[in-house]
């Protein structure tokens, strides 16, 4: 996460994706206002992935969750 901020503040677009599907921990660090679209929606070729992204509040920096 800290890899993804840095990079995004430099001026790079970044998106960073929570693939941990077991123990989620990213969604916690970026509120997502009801969001329910993660990463095994895409996966399961339900949605496109980019309706699972998430802008954050740190420009340049887009977040996937696991979902």
């Amino acid at each position: 996460m800290n890899l993804a901020a840095t990079c995004a503040r430099a001026g790079e677009r970044t998106l960073l994706v929570d693939v941990d599907f077991r123990r989620p921990s990213l969604a916690s660090a970026f509120p997502d206002d009801g969001h329910n679209i993660g990463l095994v929606d895409v996966l399961a070729e339900d949605i496109p992935w980019s309706r699972a992204v998430v802008r954050t509040e740190i420009p340049n920096l887009d977040f996937i969750p696991a979902g």
